[in-house]
């Protein structure tokens, strides 16, 4: 990521219960991806939920020495959660544990993306004239079961 600014962001998006591009209206929603928490660019690895009619939390991790990560995101078999990894070679560590993306009446449609993001603009800026966010995906991947059994993959 090539933010600057506090609050820049740059990852992965879950949004649950989206009756899709055209209708730009979602129940709920998760992020996770890197942060810039601070004015000094300090950047973490973060995680925010949001459930249906409530408000978000967030989470944030410290950013592997790399300064490069990945993220996975499972699916809890057989319940209603999400879990979220933060991967570095061959260790997965678990960074978040989303309880309700899921329950029953979190299950009809789960669009799945990547966002950049800025919430701030510098003193005396144009909003969407300075400097923009920006960032590199690579080997974005999504793998999945429906409710029988068959496989799907998706991979760029």
């Amino acid at each position: 990521m090539v933010g600057k600014m506090q609050y820049d962001q740059a990852g992965l998006i879950f949004l649950v219960n989206s009756p899709g591009l055209k209708g730009e209206k979602y129940d709920a929603w998760i992020k996770t991806g890197l942060e810039i928490i601070d004015k000094n660019s300090t950047a973490k690895v973060m995680a925010v939920a949001t459930p249906s009619g409530s408000f978000s939390d967030w989470n944030l991790v410290p950013l592997p020495e790399t300064r490069c990560i990945t993220i996975e995101a499972q699916r809890e078999e057989g319940g209603p959660g999400m879990f979220i990894y933060v991967v570095e070679g061959k260790t997965k560590t678990l960074m978040r544990l989303v309880t309700w993306p899921f329950q029953k009446h979190f299950d009809k449609l789960l669009g799945v993306g990547a966002f950049v993001s800025r919430h701030n603009w510098a003193r005396g800026d144009t909003p969407f004239t300075g400097e923009p966010n920006s960032a590199r995906f690579e080997g974005f991947a999504i793998d999945w079961s429906d409710w029988n059994g068959t496989t799907s993959a998706y991979n760029v």
